[in-house]
């Protein structure tokens, strides 16, 4: 890894250009294919042994049906969330409304 500026046991440090990305022509600087690429395989690492409540699952697909049933809806509040959370995966407040949607990104 030639371009890692540094690293230890659990931590390395990368040197990336994000001046070399350009999107019309699908070049990316090889470091950030990289860095994309480790961070990555350390996720999978970090939730593959991790278990969750299957009515986190319901959550995904009543928020994927929301997205069928009004096609031009982009957004949704807080609020419009929690609800459909509290419904569909038993969540019961903000704090494991966040927890839930952070594991969902992080998926």
């Amino acid at each position: 890894l030639e371009h890692v500026i540094w690293a230890s046991k659990d931590r390395m440090c990368f040197y990336v250009d994000n001046t070399v990305t350009d999107p019309d022509n699908g070049t990316v600087d090889p470091q950030v294919r990289l860095l994309r690429e480790m961070t990555e395989m350390v996720a999978r690492k970090v939730t593959q042994h991790h278990k969750l409540p299957i009515t986190w699952l319901k959550f995904e697909e009543e928020v994927r049906e929301v997205k069928t049933l009004e096609p031009t809806k982009k957004t949704a509040t807080v609020k419009e969330l929690l609800q459909l959370a509290m419904k569909a995966a038993g969540i019961k407040n903000k704090e494991e409304l966040v927890v839930l949607l952070q594991y969902l990104s992080n998926r």
